[in-house]
């Protein structure tokens, strides 16, 4: 029988590579400004669990009612809404994986970082 740590092992080895796909799906999906509004909208969000990444749609059409984000990176906020609840079950948990190693990266101390760098490869 399978001991525990191999399966955690095996099963984090195949979410990983999940994560690597979906990121892959979304590399040429967004506009550079609209990367920096989902960073900005997302900034200190704490994905408590794995249905909190299908927020992210949400979160970001609050912020353009109620913070101008819209106005504030010159985007069409309901083309990027519309974009963002389009996304797959795994597409949002990829952006959410993403968006939380951006800024835990920021937060090292990589105060240069492009949104461009949602897509690296990093753990």
């Amino acid at each position: 029988m399978e001991a525990q740590a191999e399966r955690t092992q095996r099963d984090l080895a195949r979410y990983q590579a999940l994560l690597a796909q979906g990121r892959a799906r979304l590399r040429d999906r967004f506009m550079d400004k609209e990367l920096w509004a989902i960073l900005d909208t997302l900034n200190g969000y704490w994905f408590a669990d794995p249905s909190s990444a299908g927020s992210i749609a949400a979160e970001v059409e609050d912020a353009i009612a109620l913070n101008g984000l819209a106005q504030k990176w010159e985007l069409s906020g309901q083309a990027l809404v519309q974009t963002l609840h389009g996304l797959t079950g795994l597409e949002s948990m990829a952006l959410a994986d993403a968006v939380e190693r951006w800024w835990a990266r920021v937060g090292a101390g990589e105060t240069t970082l492009e949104p461009v760098a949602l897509w690296d490869e990093v753990s």
